[in-house]
């Protein structure tokens, strides 16, 4: 099996980070160790799932991202959109209207994600029925797929 590298968005800002161990005891995969008083991340472990990022107290867990004007390095440019992101907005603004903001801001296409979900069921459905290897698990989730890799 090819090795695969990871490009893990989580990381510790050190300054912040008080070695409280409330990510460490949150880590469904025991990635996160304290280490001299600080949080560090064991990267072959961890899965991205964001638990971490959740319990920091000092918010010493952060997503790196990229900028964002580098999408208009791309010439398909396809926003994922999970329906409950636009249930997130008051019931006065619309799904077209969030979807035209998104296209505002630089996006080519917009796609609810769950539309895909029937086509990936019954995908799965095909490839378990014709598996010669077993378990078939569904790549839907990457968390999933890197914790079993």
């Amino acid at each position: 099996m090819e090795e695969a590298n990871f490009y893990h968005a989580l990381k510790i800002d050190n300054d912040r980070c008080i070695g409280c161990t409330h990510c460490m005891k949150e880590c469904p995969t025991g990635a996160i160790r304290i280490r001299d008083g600080k949080a560090l991340i064991h990267k072959d472990w961890c899965v991205d799932c964001g638990e971490c990022l959740k319990s920091c107290p000092t918010e010493a867990i952060y997503v790196e991202q990229d900028d964002f004007q580098r999408i208009f390095d791309y010439k398909c440019r396809v926003a994922l959109m999970p329906t409950v992101f636009i249930g997130q907005f008051s019931k006065y603004t619309t799904e077209k209207e969030i979807i035209s903001a998104a296209m505002e801001l630089g996006f080519t296409h917009v796609f609810q994600v769950e539309f895909t979900a029937d086509m990936i069921h019954k995908e799965m459905v095909r490839q378990m029925e014709n598996a010669e290897e077993k378990p078939v698990i569904s790549s839907f989730c990457p968390a999933i797929v890197r914790l079993i890799q």
